[in-house]
């Protein structure tokens, strides 16, 4: 091959935008990839190549020796290159993907908790009204976080979670939850499915089963079944043998009850019978309005069968992606070990910046202000609902949390009323999607950006989609 034919392969196989010597290195890879220059063909030498296309040698030598490192071509001293043997990928009729999908990755993208636009403003469940977070203390706060040098922590060193963020979580959790617990016990997640993850990998194998709430939590379902967990649905009266039981008793996904003291205890016996271990999602025990004073179940079990995860992505902003796992003593080193080798560490700084947040007092403050304020907002949206729907639904009265249940009295497709309502700016979630066995169809509906203006939109459109909605 000669000069006038490399400079052809360059204009032909090589991105125009690139510098001369990419183009040139990109034309002959090309080339030899799709069989244009065949294994023995001689290249022009560096000095004739230079020449012919305008380039400088060293430009034409750098290439060469790139094409060298790659096994395209070989070189000796005093002889042009020579092109080497490289094996060829078929070339197919219909281009196609290499890849497929595990039926684990399946189950992974199936998250089961809504698609599309997640909005406080559209009536979102489980989502805070980020318009009452309070940024420029927090700004204040983590800008002197990433300002601090933190020695060891810095690196790898307290992997499993900021050594002050830690000692701040277990005062906050006995003062708020009647949980005693070292700091040691408390390793540090970028949340509760990412927590919850962890536990079903320690604790169960593919073919295990979990018992969860019917309706429940989808995040949580969808963790359980990309483990190859076989799912059961937990019912009061009947526990079935089962490794796990993953349960929301703080205020219940989606309904928004508070598990009776008498069920905790069931399901405590019913772990330590059964030698398995409970899930308890505490996620948004700091929205808590009725019963405060039902203790956890962390705290009331003797057994080390329970692992307590909570999340500031509730009180705070999903967006820090911060959470914490409480882990039993027995399993505390097996934890944190494998919390390291799966890569599950959170920011540092803002680690250290929710500590501050707390040991000022600001993280407390906020959660009382904001509690009140959509306490007052799920109140506006439920009087809203019933005064124009009336005896067609049943609103439920959630004793916590950020959503509430709209049950139908009547035969109604609840997936299509959500994808119709999706247009007009609301994205709630279709209750059948929550469930197992259970048959319900109804709306899940967060209230934490709801203004009157937007609960009578809401319910009128509701309203107006019932009336034209197909069984």
């Amino acid at each position: 091959m000669g000069p006038l034919e490399l400079s052809k392969l360059l204009n032909e196989d090589a991105a125009p935008n690139d510098g001369r010597a990419k183009r040139l290195r990109a034309a002959i890879r090309s080339a030899v990839a799709t069989g244009k220059l065949t294994a023995g063909e001689v290249l022009p030498s560096t000095r004739s190549a230079a020449a012919g296309l305008g380039m400088s040698r060293n430009s034409v030598q750098d290439t060469y020796e790139a094409l060298v490192a790659e096994g395209v071509i070989k070189t000796a001293r005093g002889r042009p290159p020579i092109v080497l043997s490289v094996p060829q990928v078929p070339q197919i009729a219909q281009p196609t993907s290499c890849i497929r999908v595990s039926a684990r990755g399946e189950e992974l993208a199936d998250n089961l908790v809504g698609h599309g636009t997640k909005s406080v403003n559209a009536l979102s469940p489980g989502l805070p009204d980020p318009n009452l977070f309070p940024h420029d203390q927090w700004a204040r706060i983590l800008r002197r976080a990433a300002r601090t040098r933190y020695d060891e922590a810095e690196n790898y060193a307290e992997y499993h979670g900021h050594a002050s963020l830690r000692n701040a979580l277990a005062k906050h959790l006995l003062q708020t939850r009647g949980v005693r617990v070292s700091p040691d016990n408390i390793l540090i997640t970028t949340g509760t499915q990412t927590a919850a993850r962890l536990v079903t990998s320690l604790i169960t194998d593919v073919g295990d089963t979990a018992l969860v709430e019917d309706p429940g939590y989808g995040g949580a379902r969808a963790v359980l079944r990309s483990m190859g967990v076989q799912l059961r649905p937990l019912n009061d009266a009947d526990l079935p043998s089962a490794r796990l039981a993953y349960v929301t008793p703080s205020t219940q996904y989606p309904t928004g009850t508070r598990m009776p003291m008498q069920h905790r205890q069931s399901l405590l016996a019913w772990a330590l019978r059964e030698n398995a271990v409970i899930l308890e999602d505490d996620y948004d025990s700091d929205f808590v309005w009725q019963h405060r004073d039902i203790p956890p179940l962390f705290a009331l079990d003797q057994n080390q069968c329970v692992f307590m995860l909570g999340t500031a992505s509730k009180s705070l902003l999903p967006s820090l992606r911060i959470g914490w796992l409480v882990l039993p003593d027995s399993m505390r080193d097996i934890a944190i070990r494998a919390h390291r080798t799966l890569g599950l560490a959170a920011n540092l700084h803002v680690q250290a910046a929710l500590a501050q947040f707390m040991y000022e007092g600001l993280y407390a403050r906020h959660v009382r202000r904001t509690a009140e304020v959509y306490r007052e907002r799920k109140d506006v949206l439920a009087a809203s609902l019933k005064a124009t729907l009336g005896d067609r639904i049943n609103v439920s009265e959630p004793e916590g949390g950020l959503q509430l249940m709209v049950t139908f009295h009547e035969a109604i497709d609840d997936s299509r009323i959500v994808n119709a309502m999706r247009p007009e700016g609301y994205h709630p979630l279709p209750l059948s999607s929550l469930s197992l066995d259970t048959k319900m169809a109804g709306l899940v509906v967060g209230f934490a950006g709801v203004t009157s203006e937007r609960a009578r939109g809401f319910s009128t459109l509701l309203a107006n989609l019932m009336k034209t909605s197909p069984v």
